[in-house]
């Protein structure tokens, strides 16, 4: 690659040398290749010009054939030396495949029957630096076509394709709700209160106002607004942002479609939502039945429709209803196969049921299948059934196994609301971070009245997976979230310290010799510690810690020890956070602790005190060893037997993704595991193994 791009700056300079310009600022274009190819007859023997990339050249003595491409379609073209004259045509070596030209000549029609444009005149319109990749062949690596989304458009056509499709797909679907008379309208993407799901938002800084603002993560209750003040039908095709994790079908930024429409409910968009996707795909795609990963699925109308209670026992033969009891519904899922740990977690049969059905249902939805009444448990501000309020009027339509879309009637009643915004204050008091936010200028334009209503949510990104036949949401995204290549994901303040931090992160620490004993280090926790809970957190981190380290091939007394005292200032600091781990800092230092763990002690609570930002191995370990503790107490204590020798590790990574369990727990911190090189499955696994062998120490 470096010798292809001096010879290519060679040619660059020499081309600047003649005093040609490499670079102009237009080109002139009569036709694009799809009009050459497609009017052929009509233009043959005209003069035409053409623009695009170079993809292929072929030199044959005083010929060349070069595969010329633009936005529309590729053209061969040809040049010769007798028609150029030679100067010109040796000044042609000059370019190379990837720049991007002008040619003027005349069309004609090959030997072997291929259209072809011969040149009379060429002009270099862009000249390339880098060699584009060799077909697909040269772009196998998957993160390497994310991260450079414009060499894998510009060898793979099937990808342009894809992009096509979803922006076909996106002006179908705005077509189909302005002729029904929805306005389309933009609300805040910057916002100061959050709203409209259960999601950790992004948030930034506002200098000039000197306020805290929000990256949206639903454009809901602005939609809402709108209905307030007189308009009856409105959508958005909005970016929201949500500040979790990454997998084959979320992307911290992503496209939804989000509708409004007064005096309707969920029966309304029932059918409209099937309307969408009907008359989108008989659009784009030209028919109704779709092929998804070996799957024939047909988008006719009308889809199946079951509530919840009703596809349970279709599925599974088992009926279960809101009447039973806690006891009876468990006891039934029980014979279905159940885990009996997961279901010990659920209060109430609202939430079994939904429990059940999730893992005993969803994934056999493979045809479009609309799923309604949801008990009240699981969507808290959606409209309840008039003729039984242990239901809600809110559906989703499935689509191969999986939601593809959030939908209900619209809570309208301003008292109900703050009620429930209330329980919702106490949910995120109680530590759940995704608790919807008070938003009293909402409250307030609800108070004024809001007419019923009936909202649809629908996934742009996931139904361009299901029209593109694409299993991973970075398929159907131009420019996917992407962790940057070589960095550690934080700012650093110079390149020494990017240096010196990426070093820490791939190399194994030197051994230090310890001022401290792990004796030593137990006798001081146990002079600043009287709280057992306290000291028996600290040892969970410690075995964390000890075994992580041997895993890497770390330091294991230093790794150990800095997990035992991580939390050695907490009693004196629980109430005054911007202080904890620095104290710790003056008690380790007196001790002579070496700085490296003292370092990592003050990271674990940046979020707190601010003083050092995690960056190397020891730092995260520290971080996500502490952190996954209370996961795996917090499962312990749901067991049916509260041992914690019968907990698995499948167990975890379902709680792991309940941010309602043990909600004081930061997933983001447990994830900084695959800082250290290891998966989440991996840690879990390893996390769990350690303090089950302190299980009697524990009283678990």
């Amino acid at each position: 690659m470096a010798e292809e791009s001096a010879i290519r700056l060679a040619k660059l300079n020499k081309i600047k040398q003649a005093k040609l310009n490499p670079y102009p600022a237009k080109a002139k274009r009569t036709n694009t290749c799809q009009e050459m190819l497609a009017d052929f007859a009509k233009l043959k023997g005209r003069e035409i010009s053409l623009v695009g990339r170079i993809y292929a050249i072929r030199s044959h003595g005083g010929s060349t054939f070069v595969q010329v491409q633009d936005g529309t379609a590729r053209i061969q073209a040809y040049l010769r030396r007798d028609i150029l004259g030679e100067d010109k045509y040796k000044s042609f070596s000059s370019l190379d495949m990837g720049d991007f030209v002008q040619l003027t000549g005349k069309l004609f029609t090959t030997k072997k029957g291929e259209k072809t444009l011969e040149v009379s005149d060429y002009s270099l319109l862009t000249k390339s630096l880098k060699p584009l990749p060799e077909k697909w062949h040269g772009l196998k690596d998957v993160e390497e076509r994310f991260r450079k989304r414009y060499l894998d458009l510009a060898v793979n056509p099937e990808v342009r394709k894809r992009f096509e499709l979803r922006s076909a797909m996106i002006e179908k679907i705005r077509q189909i709700l302005i002729t029904k008379g929805y306005m389309e309208v933009d609300t805040p993407i910057l916002q100061t209160i959050y709203g409209g799901g259960f999601a950790k938002p992004f948030k930034t800084h506002h200098n000039a106002l000197d306020i805290p603002l929000y990256l949206r993560i639903s454009d809901e209750l602005y939609l809402k607004r709108l209905i307030v003040g007189g308009f009856e039908k409105v959508f958005e095709f909005c970016k929201d942002f949500r500040n979790e994790g990454i997998d084959l079908s979320h992307n911290p930024e992503f496209t939804l479609l989000e509708i409004m429409t007064a005096y309707q409910n969920y029966e309304f968009s029932m059918d409209l939502v099937e309307e969408i996707y009907l008359q989108t795909a008989q659009e784009v795609l030209g028919g109704t039945e779709i092929e998804y990963q070996g799957q024939k699925i047909n988008l006719e109308r009308p889809w199946k429709r079951l509530t919840m209670v009703e596809s349970i026992k279709e599925y599974t033969g088992a009926d279960f209803t809101i009447g039973d009891s806690c006891d009876q519904v468990r006891e039934k899922a029980l014979k279905l196969g159940l885990d009996k740990e997961e279901l010990a977690m659920f209060q109430t049969t609202g939430e079994m049921i939904a429990y059940i059905f999730e893992e005993k249902v969803e994934e056999k939805l493979i045809q479009p299948t609309i799923i309604y009444n949801y008990p009240v448990e699981t969507s808290p501000l959606a409209k309840k059934c008039a003729d039984d309020p242990r239901f809600v009027e809110r559906f989703e339509h499935f689509i191969i196994g999986s939601e593809a879309g959030n939908h209900y009637s619209e809570l309208n009643d301003p008292v109900d609301l703050r009620q429930r915004f209330v329980e919702e204050k106490k949910k995120e008091q109680s530590g759940f971070d995704e608790a919807h936010q008070t938003d009293e200028e909402f409250i307030e334009a609800i108070e004024h009245g809001m007419p019923p209503v009936t909202g649809i949510g629908i996934g742009i990104d996931r139904m361009a997976m299901l029209f593109t036949n694409t299993n991973s949401i970075k398929e159907v995204i131009l420019f996917p979230t992407m962790k940057p290549k070589g960095d550690d994901g934080h700012r650093l303040t110079s390149t020494a310290d990017r240096n010196k931090t990426l070093l820490t992160k791939s190399q194994k620490m030197a051994k230090v010799n310890l001022s401290l004993t792990r004796d030593d280090a137990f006798a001081l926790l146990k002079e600043h510690l009287k709280d057992e809970k306290n000291i028996l957190h600290s040892r969970e981190t410690e075995v964390i810690m000890r075994a992580l380290a041997k895993k890497l091939g770390e330091d294991e007394e230093l790794w150990a020890v800095t997990g035992l005292l991580h939390d050695l200032d907490w009693e004196e600091t629980q109430d005054k956070p911007a202080e904890h781990g620095k104290v710790t800092a003056d008690i380790l230092r007196a001790q002579k602790f070496p700085e490296v763990g003292i370092n990592a002690i003050q990271a674990h609570s940046y979020e707190y005190n601010k003083v050092i930002e995690r960056q190397t191995k020891l730092d995260h370990a520290v971080a996500c060893a502490e952190s996954i503790t209370g996961l795996i107490f917090a499962s312990a204590l749901v067991h049916p037997d509260k041992k914690l020798a019968n907990v698995k590790a499948k167990s975890l990574k379902k709680k792991m993704k309940d941010k309602s369990f043990a909600a004081k727990v930061s997933r983001e911190m447990i994830g900084e595991c695959d800082q250290l090189g290891l998966s989440l499955d991996e840690f879990i696994e390893l996390s769990l193994k350690a303090m089950q062998e302190i299980s009697d120490e524990l009283g678990l």
